[in-house]
This record gives structure tokens, sequence and C-alpha cells, in this order.
């Protein structure tokens, strides 16, 4: 029975510091782990709000750069991607300035993409596309981009979003 006894205490005991140490001030840090998406080190600004970094990916097929950025609201209940693909002509070098157009333009050195909004509560997504304005790309180093999109979307919204990432 005391064996029993003392398991129980130090059970206690441990769940006791467990969730002691797991409430501590550290969690009030913007710098935290969403539990409802990724977080990355880093961030980005998005319609003038610095946000957490989430996603950052890039992909490169011949001719066409594929960028998704997304980033997190300081309440882990939102997140904003931005994708974007900018088309280049046969040769180009990714950089420079190029128009938002629309997705089945066949032009080259252009972008074209959309904004998707996930909240969590209350439950909603939306998809909507961009149809102009331009997207700045500088390569600053090896695969690290400064990158400044200034979009209309087809509903008339504004977006906005400047970051500088290593992929």
């Amino acid at each position: 029975m005391k064996n029993h006894s003392l398991f129980s205490i130090l059970l206690m005991v441990t769940l006791f510091v467990g969730f002691n140490s797991s409430c501590s001030k550290d969690d009030e840090d913007t710098s935290k782990a969403c539990t409802n998406f990724p977080v990355l080190s880093g961030e980005m600004t998005v319609n003038g709000a610095k946000q957490r970094l989430s996603i950052a990916q890039f992909i490169v097929t011949s001719n066409t750069y594929l960028f998704q950025l997304a980033s997190v609201s300081d309440d882990c209940n939102e997140q904003k991607i931005i994708s974007f693909t900018v088309s280049l002509e046969d040769g180009g070098k990714l950089g420079g300035t190029y128009p938002i157009k629309d997705f089945f333009s066949l032009d080259e050195n252009i972008a074209y993409g959309d904004i998707i909004t996930q909240k969590l509560s209350p439950v909603s997504q939306s998809s909507v596309e961009l149809a102009s304005g331009s997207v700045k790309i500088t390569e600053v180093g090896t695969k690290k981009y400064t990158i400044d999109v200034d979009a209309t979307d087809v509903l008339g919204g504004k977006t906005t979003l400047n970051i500088t990432h290593q992929f």
C-alpha cells in the first residue's frame, strides 16, 4: 500500500510540475508555435502587419518559378497564403518586377496567383485570384530572395506582401 501511495504522490508532483511549466510566461511569446498552423522561423509583412511565417515553398521547373508563402495571425486563428507563379521566357533569369496577369495569359515574364485565407473560428476558407499589380523579386543570395507583392484581387481587395527569405 505504501508503494501505491508513493507512486500516486510522485505522479501528482510530476503532473503539477509539467502543467506549471507548460503554462509559463513563455507561452505569451509571439514566436511560439501554434497548435493550429505550422510556424517557421522568420516573419513576413502582409497588408502592413508583421506576422509569423508559416509556409515558405519555392519550386522551379524549367522557366517557371512557384512561390507559396503563408503567415499566421498572432492569435493562431488565421492563416493567409499568397501563392504566385512567375513565368519567364526561355533562358530568362529570375529577378525584376513582373506584372500580375490572368492565369490563362500566355505571356512570358509575368506573374499570376491567388490569396487564400483560412480561419478556425468561425471556420471559413476563401481563395481569390490576383487580377493586377506586380511582384518584385530581388535575389540577395543563393536561393535567398526579397519579395514584394502589391496586388488587387478579382473582387477588388488589396494585398501587399514583403519578405526576405532563404529557401
